[in-house]
């Protein structure tokens, strides 16, 4: 049986169903074995099923249809859609486990597959004996009849499944269901001409105006979930993983959709449909993540703010231990947002490593009641591999933002303005979509411009026209430099709609006219480079990202200037300001020491690229805006532990020194850092002297180890560190090394004559004119070999050239006119003089430094026959 049912769905799948949706829909028992290696294996019961059983466990079976084989056949096939309903004791494990990972993986990757089970691994699928079929069939086939179809006459997949969830979860069983792609219709009623769909009354504000379905740059929020459409399968597989696990990442590219589909999908579920969940406050986690933790648990945990400080920054505790005081009445939820502001903007590894530590506390669903989602951009993906526990969690747990495609794209730009009583021209829909192409990162830019389509709307036929769009794209401000219309980016109306309307906002305070007149002074435009700048972080290896400022921050680009304050104000938070223009949001949130701060952030990533002139401001002034983050990330560290260590140093206070004027307008905190710049200068002084106090110590202990005592020249331990040295130099250059050996004569009857006192005179005003004749040469060192024995080192010296330095040396000393009355060649101080000179090919045939000092010696020796003197 088991193989003709196989042969049946391969006929069935590849043959008969190509090209074509399916339905498949299996009633009966599913079932697990495990293999020698603990590996389970999922299999669907065939009617001539058999099963050996041993201690309560399946061991082993014959003829029932393995799910891997299933998994196979759906993937040979080509279906134009999938649906597969599961209505067997437990098959709902095939979701809850990593099984369907490994049996049913068809439906993780192909669009327009669907798959509905029964019930979760826990249960066992449940009949009344009364009824001809099981609870869950029964709620299906209720579910398809012609009460549950919506306005249109259609059920889809999803709306079967929410009809079965309502019917039956939670009470006799929970269904569960898995799939990507548009939403599948499975059954389309005719609609009687009582029921033509009514006019839907628009949603208005509290002046009477229809509200805009779309937002722009802003996120969705659970008071936009009306207006929330393309992401509801999304949002439901986050929904299933909450009773899963206990950490939920998703990861996603920029501007995918990350923090609405949890603010508008899962939190408005949570807050309208679900009243057993605890929404904690959204956090993110900024410059110090630990103070946000504080700050989201503190009134929630039955512990004051020092205990609670005390566990978050004990390294010893763990997230539990602040779970425990939650209230056990309700299950917590808490977002992360923006999750890599922790690489990007915190500044302390040890606060990044804690906070992630805390959260990745419980990785599985377990007994704790609190679950935890965080939103973070694909690109930082290789950051997180530095955490294994984070990395793990990431690799076994997250859900990755799929691209948007075919219906759920079209449905963003078509379902909100429905909502609204209006439509959108075919022709726009089809440019809009063919404008969108396979671009990444899209949807702000197609947000944006349908939110500037809303308002240029034709109001008298309810609709949104193609051309007001083309319009969008052919707007150009007046002001805008020819250079910059002729080198524009943007291809399409879609990405040049941000541009232009930022340009807009820059150049005009009237920029909500369609032809704007009053223009901006160009103290306004400066300030508004200095507020976008402040506002991004510049990064070497990843994207420029965002960084939400405290108002101060902010203020503090006019200094003690109360007249741009003024204009500061004006320009973030007045009628013609960035918040008003929608290019800058902000908001409030109450700091760990229960200050209330108010901040301020671009409304989106997009603005980053997608606004021409903002890109140039960060190219052409990178080099400064990182310097003034490295300034400030080091001031961060010394107020965090104000030691004289963490002050600046070295590069980072050179580079400073060198740009502090230019550094002025980009600096976050001006007097702050000026003061930080002043302690670390005069600190850096204050080491330069001692350096400089010890380098003169040491050299005068140098002086004492090297020098000769008595007659100040380098002394015979100093000679022969030297002459390794240049000999080896000779060597390794091909050059020359000299050197002279000089002695007093008859030295030994100059002392017996006039006493040793006088001897050591003698000694040294002969040093004396050694050193001033060898002054003259680059090098050279005067030394004294022992008792009245000199040696002079003359690297790169010829034969030539030292016998003419011997003679300078012999006159000078004769001039000294020395009295010597008992010597035997003069009756005042003579010299002798060996000079030996060695190339470096002699050297490289064995010549050895010992050589030549017998070389010089012997040359001394013969001298001394000669005649003393010479």
């Amino acid at each position: 049986m088991g193989i003709a049912i196989y042969n049946e769905l391969e006929l069935f799948l590849t043959k008969k169903a190509n090209n074509q949706p399916a339905l498949i829909y299996f009633t009966g028992h599913g079932f697990t074995i495990c293999d020698r290696l603990g590996r389970e294996k999922g299999f669907l019961a065939t009617s001539n099923c058999k099963v050996t059983v041993k201690d309560n466990q399946i061991i082993k079976q014959d003829n029932a249809l393995p799910l891997e084989d299933l998994n196979y056949l759906i993937e040979q096939a080509n279906l134009s859609e999938l649906v597969l309903l599961l209505d067997a004791c437990h098959s709902g494990n095939f979701i809850e486990t990593h099984l369907i990972q490994k049996s049913l993986q068809m439906f993780e990757y192909r669009k327009n597959y669907y798959l509905i089970t029964a019930s979760r691994f826990f249960e066992t699928a449940k009949t009344i004996k009364k009824e001809d079929h099981s609870v869950f069939s029964c709620a299906v086939i209720e579910g398809l009849s012609e009460s549950n179809k919506d306005e249109t006459g259609k059920i889809s997949c999803d709306r079967l499944f929410d009809f079965v969830n309502t019917k039956i979860g939670g009470k006799l069983q929970t269904p569960m269901r898995m799939g990507i792609g548009g939403s599948i219709t499975l059954v389309k009623h005719p609609l009687s001409n009582s029921e033509a769909i009514p006019e839907i009354e628009p949603i208005r504000d509290n002046n009477g105006e229809i509200v805009c379905p779309y937002q722009g740059l802003n996120v969705f929020t659970a008071k936009e979930k009306v207006f929330f459409f393309g992401r509801q399968r999304l949002t439901e597989n986050i929904k299933q993983k909450l009773e899963n696990f206990g950490v939920i990442p998703i990861i996603g590219a920029s501007g995918s959709g990350k923090s609405s589909v949890v603010y508008a999908g899962v939190m408005a579920w949570l807050e309208v449909d679900n009243q057993e969940w605890c929404i904690l406050p959204t956090i993110k986690p900024g410059i110090e993540p630990l103070s946000e933790l504080r700050r989201v648990f503190k009134d929630y945990v039955s512990l004051d703010e020092v205990e609670l400080k005390e566990i978050i920054e004990d390294e010893e505790r763990e997230m539990s231990n602040i779970i425990e005081f939650l209230p056990n009445s309700k299950k917590c939820f808490l977002f992360i947002d923006q999750f890599e502001e922790i690489f990007t903007i915190c500044r302390s590894e040890d606060d990044r490593r804690r906070f992630i530590e805390l959260i990745t506390d419980f990785r599985n669903k377990n007994e704790q009641n609190i679950v935890i989602a965080i939103a973070m951009r694909a690109d930082f993906l290789d950051r997180c591999l530095q955490y294994q526990s984070l990395c793990e969690i990431i690799q076994h747990q997250a859900i990755y933002m799929p691209p948007l495609e075919g219906k759920d794209r079209q449905d963003i730009i078509i379902k909100p303005a429905e909502r609204q009583g209006y439509r959108i021209e075919s022709d726009l829909l089809l440019q809009l979509l063919s404008d969108v192409g396979r671009k990444q990162g899209f949807l702000p830019l197609l947000e944006f411009a349908l939110l500037l389509l809303w308002e240029k709307r034709d109001e008298d036929n309810k609709v949104l026209t193609l051309d007001a769009y083309k319009k969008l794209g052919e707007e150009r401000s007046p002001l805008t430099p020819l250079n910059q219309r002729k080198n524009d980016v943007s291809k399409t109306g879609l990405t040049k709609a941000l541009n232009i309307y930022a340009e807009k906002v820059y150049n005009y305070q009237d920029f909500n006219r369609d032809n704007p007149q009053k223009e901006r002074t160009e103290i306004e435009k400066e300030l508004i480079k200095l507020i976008f700048l402040r506002l991004i972080r510049t990064n070497n290896q990843e994207q420029d990202t965002r960084q939400r400022q405290p108002k101060e921050i902010l203020l503090n680009i006019a200094n003690e200037d109360e007249e741009k304050q003024k204009i500061l104000e004006k320009l973030i938070y007045g009628k013609q300001g960035l918040v008003n223009a929608r290019l800058l949001v902000t908001g409030s949130d109450i700091s760990s020491k229960n200050i209330h701060s108010v901040w301020v952030d671009l409304v989106h990533e997009a603005l980053i690229e997608g606004w021409q002139r903002f890109k140039r401001w960060r190219e052409e002034d990178r080099d400064l805006l990182r310097l003034s983050e490295r300034l400030e990330d080091q001031r961060q560290q010394w107020l965090k532990n104000p030691i004289d260590e963490n002050l600046m140093m070295g590069g980072l206070l050179m580079q400073v020194r060198q740009q502090w004027e230019k550094l002025q307008p980009y600096l976050l905190y001006p007097t702050e850092a000026a003061e930080f710049y002043r302690e670390s200068d005069e600190y850096e002084q204050e080491q330069r002297e001692k350096r400089e106090e010890l380098e003169i110590k040491l050299q005068k202990m140098s002086r004492l180890t090297y020098l000769d005592g008595l007659t100040e020249t380098y002394n015979r331990r100093f000679f022969q560190q030297e002459l390794q040295k240049q000999y080896q130099l000779t060597k390794e250059n091909s050059s020359l090394l000299c050197l002279i050996l000089a002695d007093i004569d008859y030295f030994k009857h100059y002392n017996d004559t006039y006493g040793h006192l006088q001897g050591d005179e003698c000694l040294k005003r002969v040093a004396k004119t050694l050193k001033y004749i060898m002054n003259s040469y680059q090098d050279s060192s005067v030394c004294r070999f022992g008792g009245e024995e000199f040696t002079i080192i003359l690297p790169n010296t010829s034969s030539s050239e030292s016998e003419k330095i011997g003679e300078k040396i012999l006159k000078a000393v004769h001039q000294l006119k020395i009295p010597h009355k008992n010597s035997p060649i003069k009756p005042y101080v003579t010299l002798s003089l060996g000079i030996a000179t060695v190339n470096s090919n002699q050297l490289l045939e064995s010549f050895s430094m010992q050589d030549l000092i017998m070389e010089a010696d012997n040359a001394l020796y013969q001298a001394k026959q000669q005649g003393q003197g010479c």
